[in-house]
């Protein structure tokens, strides 16, 4: 590897491109790279690591902005965002488990679950009722 590291930089910066990343996080590369050199130089410490990254990306419909003057909010009300509800299958294969005295808050609803309740569990591994989560999904 060169000292500068700049055919590094370049190839790591190609990956993040890829991934249609704001160009705002591409100062990671430095540290990817050095981390890298280090890893390569001690022996001891050399593996491989998977990094898997998901990027989920919301697009909005963009505002007309015809006249910057205008309060007006035409057009907007007629944009629907769609929803797609989780198949039953997929909430079903969900991990669910009977509160067993912790103290769980469900965060769709606010409320704390409740001794001997099933508790419905995302992969995240936050717990919710299984009503709520249910009725969220």
């Amino acid at each position: 590897m060169k000292s500068d590291k700049t055919d590094e930089k370049e190839t790591i910066n190609q990956i993040l491109s890829d991934t249609h990343l704001h160009t705002s996080v591409y100062h990671v590369t430095d540290k990817i790279v050095e981390y890298a050199l280090r890893m390569w130089n001690d022996d001891y410490c050399n593996f491989c690591v998977r990094v898997d990254i998901n990027v989920f990306v919301y697009v909005l419909p963009k505002h007309n902005i015809s006249d910057p003057d205008s309060d007006s909010d035409d057009g907007l009300e007629d944009v629907a965002i769609e929803f797609v509800a989780s198949s039953e299958d997929s909430i079903e294969k969900l991990e669910k488990f009977v509160n067993n005295n912790e103290i769980f808050l469900c965060t769709i609803c606010c409320e704390n679950v409740d001794d001997a309740k099933e508790v419905t569990q995302l992969p995240c591994k936050h717990p919710y009722h299984s009503e709520c989560i249910l009725k969220w999904l």
